[in-house]
């Protein structure tokens, strides 16, 4: 079936009026092996996922049109409106691209407490903190896919090829040639720039795009809040962000939330407070990462003052003031 025919006999079955022969036709379509449309095939990535949405932003208008509409699709069995929606999708993205870095991909991931260096086809270099994945396409190696914490070094190219770091829908960050720290939990982003530049490319929903260009020791905050606002920092501490490559934790004024957080999706050891006041509690110092968590918690809670009040479960303490 050509792709105009196709497109007519979606846009009839979701107003309702195909006949019981054009349904079949449909339905015969789709339980036929289909290769991706030349069409679709040759969209660059942006596209695809521009007219992905498109689509499903016209499925959602189709559904919620008139009743007689409504009634029409309730009278037919579940399986062939899911099929329809699935054909709708499957007309111009196809469904090998809907995420369209797992084909083909490369995935690196730590386990908790674990650091590993991963070197990229590019000679690119990146370091990745525990429980922390990077993923890249093999035809487009240049563009990585992050979740958790990473450090690049990136290698220029020749022709000025750009290095881009995906961290979720809305914020991605533009290297030519460089070396920065990204970390991306649930408590937000941070960016962190020791050499050269990068720029950031962050669109909320409904929202004007931002760019913001970064130098050394330049630090970028976005908080995981609705607002999701971003703050730049100039640091000359924004080294402090590279330590945990040296198996270091520092500590510059740190409140006991931030390292709570740190130890939960870093190092998966999780701790309560007895105490609110405890996690506004701050500190300066320098504390080695060792492979015994029982003993790395020792070296932060002596350091904030805590003792632990019991060990509920194997990683999970409870912490009260001495």
């Amino acid at each position: 079936m050509d792709n105009k025919t196709l497109e007519i006999l979606i846009d009839k079955y979701l107003t309702g009026t195909c006949t019981p022969s054009e349904e079949q036709r449909l339905m015969d379509w789709y339980d036929t092996p289909k290769a991706e449309s030349p069409y679709t095939a040759s969209l660059s990535t942006e596209r695809r996922l521009a007219l992905q949405k498109d689509l499903l932003h016209q499925i959602k208008h189709q559904t919620a049109r008139s009743g007689t509409k409504e009634a029409r699709i309730k009278r037919l069995p579940k399986r062939i409106w899911l099929y329809a929606v699935a054909a709708v999708l499957l007309f111009i993205v196809a469904l090998p691209i809907l995420n369209p870095h797992s084909q083909r991909q490369t995935t690196f991931q730590t386990a908790y407490g674990e650091i590993r260096s991963v070197m990229l086809p590019d000679d690119s270099e990146v370091t990745l903190n525990g429980n922390s994945t990077i993923s890249y396409h093999k035809a487009t190696n240049r563009e990585i896919w992050l979740d958790g914490e990473a450090a690049f070094k990136v290698t220029k190219k020749l022709d000025k090829q750009r290095f881009i770091v995906h961290l979720a829908d809305t914020l991605s960050i533009e290297v030519v040639g460089t070396e920065f720290n990204v970390q991306k939990r649930t408590s937000g982003i941070q960016i962190a720039l020791k050499t050269g530049k990068i720029r950031l490319h962050y669109a909320r929903k409904g929202k004007p795009a931002e760019i913001v260009e970064m130098e050394p020791n330049d630090v970028v905050y976005i908080g995981n809040s609705t607002s999701g606002e971003i703050t730049k920092k100039v640091s000359q501490k924004a080294v402090a962000h590279f330590a945990w490559q040296d198996r270091k934790i520092l500590l510059d004024n740190t409140s006991f939330a931030e390292i709570q957080l740190l130890l939960a999706e870093t190092y998966d050891i999780r701790t309560a407070v007895l105490q609110e006041s405890i996690l506004k509690r701050k500190a300066s110092g320098s504390i080695p990462v060792i492979d015994n968590h029982r003993q790395l918690l020792d070296h932060i809670i002596t350091l904030y003052g805590l003792a632990i009040v019991e060990a509920e479960e194997e990683r999970q303490y409870v912490l009260t003031t001495r």
